[in-house]
């Protein structure tokens, strides 16, 4: 018997490629069905994601609180083959990040590995769905657990600064990071790993972010 899909909204948004020289033009490129113009723009107000400066891995990946009716928002940006700064946006209710507890590693295979170039008007799109992950082994945790002491020296008390904080909801701002993708993605696994399975999907994250953008 095959497992139950879960299945969620998603769109793009960004410049059309006609028009990926005019970062002033952008727009809605691409929705499923229950995206709604009015929905797009207030999730894109919500959370507007910076392409990095750097050049490993030019891409930025976040997971967000969103409203009351989409509660959590997770997106991806970065260029498309031709050019285009467009960034993913996907709706995921909260029993989906229930079901996924925090496996970051699950949630990946969601990105694209490159973001489609678009067209002007807006192309339609089928659910995007994700099949209910088995739990990471003992051993993978134990792994990501130590890889993140070695990020940190082995210093105990950095290890529990950084679970209080996220017990506490205080924010942990990460400067001069390794510029690689993974490693970002890295350290954010090792921090979930010292959570209890239950409370992980509600951690929220950005590989990447400035002052000037609200991500939470």
């Amino acid at each position: 018997m095959s497992a139950t899909l879960l299945q969620f909204e998603h769109f793009y948004y960004g410049q059309p490629a006609a028009d990926y020289q005019a970062p002033q033009r952008t727009g809605l490129l691409a929705a499923s069905a229950g995206i709604t113009p009015e929905l797009a723009a207030a999730t894109v107000e919500r959370v507007t994601l910076p392409l990095p400066p750097f050049t490993a891995n030019h891409r930025a990946w976040a997971l967000v609180r969103g409203s009351r009716q989409q509660p959590f928002v997770m997106v991806q940006v970065q260029r498309s083959a031709s050019g285009q700064s467009v960034a993913h946006y996907s709706l995921l209710p909260s029993d989906l990040l229930r079901t996924v507890g925090g496996n970051l590693r699950e949630l990946l295979k969601l990105l694209d590995t490159e973001l489609p170039a678009f067209g002007d008007g807006v192309k339609s799109l089928p659910l995007l769905s994700i099949t209910p992950p088995q739990p990471e082994s003992d051993d993978q945790q134990t792994e990501d657990i130590l890889d993140l002491m070695s990020v940190v020296n082995n210093r105990v008390e950095v290890m529990e600064s950084l679970l209080a904080a996220i017990v506490r909801n205080v924010p942990i701002v990460v400067v001069n990071a390794p510029e690689e993708f993974k490693a970002r993605v890295d350290f954010m696994a090792g921090l979930l790993a010292l959570l209890p399975f239950s409370v992980r999907y509600a951690v929220t994250f950005a590989t990447y972010s400035t002052d000037a953008n609200d991500v939470d």
